[in-house]
């Protein structure tokens, strides 16, 4: 997860550009990206790349890791931000500002954390898949 936070947080700063004011934390968290995510997301990116694999399975068609890494951002980040609404906008910058202050791999754990208390919804089960 720590790998994706500079993408997902970017691409919720994107969506919510024009339902929060100039001055929200979200929308002002370049800085934050540049120097304290992106840095923590290159380092784990060799171990993101690998969870990514194994979720994926061992399958002979399955992507190669190099494309993978290159897409996955892409891909999770339009996951996540597809279901926001400009109402969820100032809930989010909330969120972000309460942890912003926190390493990367800590605010990753907690969001993971979440995101399994936020249920079995469909749109979840890319990152907690269930077995049934």
């Amino acid at each position: 997860m720590v790998t994706l936070l500079p993408d997902v947080i970017g691409s919720l700063a994107n969506v919510c550009n024009s339902a929060l004011p100039t001055s929200a934390r979200l929308l002002n968290s370049q800085d934050v990206i540049e120097n304290s995510y992106r840095p923590a997301a290159q380092a784990a990116s060799a171990e993101g790349t690998a969870a990514f694999m194994h979720m994926m399975g061992d399958k002979d068609e399955a992507v190669s890791p190099e494309l993978l890494k290159a897409l996955a951002p892409m891909l999770i980040g339009e996951a996540i931000t597809s279901e926001v609404k400009p109402a969820d906008c100032t809930t989010i910058d909330d969120l972000y500002s309460a942890l912003e202050p926190l390493p990367p791999q800590n605010m990753a754990r907690l969001l993971i954390a979440l995101v399994k208390l936020g249920g079995k919804a469909e749109s979840n089960q890319f990152l907690c898949p269930t077995a049934e």
